[in-house]
């Protein structure tokens, strides 16, 4: 199977492979290793909801919402305005193929659903109805739950679902996006007995799901001019005064003098945003749509608050680090990753020499240091700090959260055991094998020690 979302692929049995899989099912719910057969998403998916305790035998999703409810908070769902749209590009289907279409919010709570009246009767049976928990950590794997965990659209056919109970269904969900802040809003889902399966339904949740998104995009940049009309206005008032517009994400709109701030601005507790270097708050006054505006006599040399939401840092089995900041994600270079990690594991911080001897093993290079630092300042904006170089508030990073785990719970917790990846692989910098070295030995606590030539002992 080329596409890893597909569920089903053309000209394949529906109820052959129903069988396959439920026989997979049988074993991995015994706790014996999933069989290849399983696609990646799948697997990963049982074992989240194998550790939420879900059981695949015994299971039924709860009611949030009753009916009434689900529909007062449908009807003030930004989704509910493209109601046209979502009944034009999958209604048609719904009817003529005996499918389901049904809309969640971010929560994975079903709010609206429409279809075939077999289909939407048989849906009642295992409460696929709207006010519903559709959570993947509460109903296991599905199309709803299971789209909004992994963040894109998938296909769940037959016993790819976790619980036993939704094995006859086909669930093709795709989430949609705030084109604003990158994050999702909520899901779409199209959905049909096994034997009706069929590998369009992918493309077409995928098609009205980027629908709405365009849809969403354009009103955002109608808004977004509305706002930096009003933005100039009153940067006009002010001649000479730094200023910015900035949105609710922290990302700067508009600024002058031109290039005087760079985003994204991190917004943090008790109002306003930190600056660029992480040195000053800056105060906000607020204006439509979750955007302020910033002026530089109006920062405060008090110690920044802690940003609202922790950067978070993946870098074990990567060649280059991957970032999570304001809901988008980022790949950063290899080196400039390598400095990230530096500063991650260096809470108090590092000069440009420091970093300059960590990656050239000299001090010859603090211009190329600093210009790699700069453009990690344009990618991270508040959250990087000078004087020294740091990072600004709190920091996930996946590696201390693996140490943390095997210091624990041991090699053998839960966890722990099967996350065996080293943090960049390409990295050559002391700290950064240092930090590989003391991770594989809280890996294998009883291995002897690594026998030191005598030469480098001396």
């Amino acid at each position: 199977m080329q596409n890893p979302w597909l569920g089903i692929s053309p000209g394949i049995d529906p109820v052959g492979l129903a069988r396959l899989l439920a026989k997979a099912h049988e074993r991995a719910a015994a706790g014996r290793p999933v069989p290849p057969m399983v696609r990646e998403v799948i697997s990963s998916s049982w074992a989240r909801a194998a550790s939420a305790g879900i059981d695949p035998g015994e299971h039924d999703v709860p009611m949030v919402l009753d009916y009434g409810d689900a529909m007062a908070r449908w009807s003030e769902h930004p989704l509910s305005r493209f109601g046209t749209v979502i009944e034009g590009v999958l209604g048609e289907v719904a009817h003529d193929v005996q499918h389901l279409v049904t809309a969640a919010d971010v929560d994975g709570t079903m709010l609206w659903s429409m279809g075939h009246p077999r289909v939407l009767a048989a849906s009642e049976s295992i409460r696929f109805v709207p006010g519903h928990l559709w959570d993947e950590d509460v109903a296991g794997t599905n199309g709803i739950g299971t789209a909004l965990k992994v963040d894109h659209a998938v296909q769940i056919f037959s016993a790819e679902h976790y619980a036993r109970r939704y094995h006859q269904w086909c669930c093709t969900g795709a989430p949609v996006h705030d084109p604003e802040t990158g994050k999702a809003i909520g899901a779409l889902c199209l959905s049909t007995g096994i034997k009706g399966a069929h590998p369009y339904a992918l493309s077409l949740v995928q098609s009205a799901a980027s629908t709405i998104e365009a849809m969403l995009g354009g009103e955002l940049a109608m808004r977004r001019e509305a706002l930096k009309s009003r933005y100039f206005e009153l940067a006009a008032s002010r001649p000479g005064t730094p200023s910015a517009l900035v949105d609710r994400a922290g990302h700067v709109l508009a600024c002058q003098p031109v290039g005087w701030l760079h985003g994204p601005l991190v917004r943090v507790d008790g109002g306003g945003f930190i600056g660029s270097g992480g040195e000053a708050v800056l105060a906000a006054e607020p204006l439509a749509h979750g955007a302020s505006v910033v002026w530089r006599e109006r920062a405060s040399s008090k110690r920044p608050a802690a940003p609202e939401e922790p950067l978070e840092i993946e870098v074990l089995g990567r060649s280059s680090a991957r970032i999570r900041l304001h809901g988008h994600e980022i790949v950063l270079p290899p080196r400039r990753s390598e400095v990230l990690l530096l500063l991650a594991l260096s809470p108090g911080g590092l000069t440009a020499r420091d970093l300059a001897i960590e990656l050239y093993g000299s001090d010859d290079a603090l211009v190329t240091v600093r210009a790699e630092v700069s453009r990690l300042r344009r990618q991270l904006g508040g959250l990087l700090g000078t004087k020294p170089y740091r990072l600004v508030g709190p920091v996930r990073l996946d590696l201390l959260e693996l140490e943390a785990r095997l210091e624990e719970h041991g090699p053998e917790g839960d966890g722990a055991r099967d996350a065996g990846a080293d943090p960049l692989p390409g990295a050559d910098s002391p700290t950064v094998l240092a930090a590989r070295d003391r991770l594989q030995a809280l890996r294998h606590p009883d291995a002897p020690p690594p026998v030191v030539p005598m030469a480098e002992a001396a």
